[in-house]
């Protein structure tokens, strides 16, 4: 925007804080206003423009179901009793199943650090002990 455009937003400014507005920039600000309302000049906007974000049917559905399902469960945590549609029952079930996936996942991911952990340190162990016999055999002439 040019310093013309913003000439209204000044004088708004400057009202709203209860200053005072010099009288060329009234008298700016007044043309400015005659011409919109004229029709020669539009007035621009607030930059907050948008449509936003827009749900397909699967999203809305999905997110409405958490809702219902987490609404259920606040429920049943104030002791209330709650009934179940075959809705909320699948997806109850399908969080359930994902959830007891990831665990998996992660039991199955830290069982393998530990077995990789386990066999390295084994092998250090070996490759010491080996290193000890060595050296008893030679009397330390060979290693090191």
């Amino acid at each position: 925007p040019t310093q013309r455009d913003v000439i209204p937003d000044l004088v708004k400014a400057l009202t709203m804080s209860k200053r005072p507005v010099p009288k060329d920039l009234r008298a700016l600000n007044n043309e400015i206003k005659a011409a919109r309302k004229a029709g020669e000049k539009k007035q621009h906007g607030s930059g907050f423009g948008g449509k936003g974000f827009k749900f397909d049917e699967a999203e809305m559905k999905q997110r409405l179901l958490t809702e219902k399902a987490n609404q259920r469960l606040l429920l049943i945590e104030n002791g209330e009793e709650v009934s179940e549609d075959e809705e909320e029952k699948k997806l109850i079930a399908q969080q359930e199943a994902e959830f007891e996936e990831q665990n998996d996942n992660l039991l199955t991911e830290r069982a393998q650090k530990v077995a990789e952990w386990t066999h390295n340190t084994i092998e250090k162990e070996k490759a010491m002990a080996f290193n000890d016999l060595v050296k008893k055999a030679t009397g330390g002439l060979l290693l090191k």
